[in-house]
């Protein structure tokens, strides 16, 4: 895993066509915009793992 120090308007390209760009924080919340293809199942996750397994979280939590 990488883990960066990142400042508003930054960016982390992976590979040719996937952009992770870190708007703003507010608080304890960090604001990231994903630009990918849409094919690209992306999915938010707890950012605790349980056993090594990381634990989904539904749009409604």
């Amino acid at each position: 895993m990488l883990k960066l120090k990142m400042y508003p308007n930054d960016v982390i390209k992976i590979g040719d066509d996937i952009i992770v760009k870190f708007e703003h924080s507010s608080g304890n919340k960090a604001f990231i915009c994903v630009d990918a293809p849409r094919e690209l199942k992306i999915e938010r996750v707890d950012a605790q793992s349980n056993g090594g397994n990381w634990i989904e979280k539904s749009n409604n939590q």
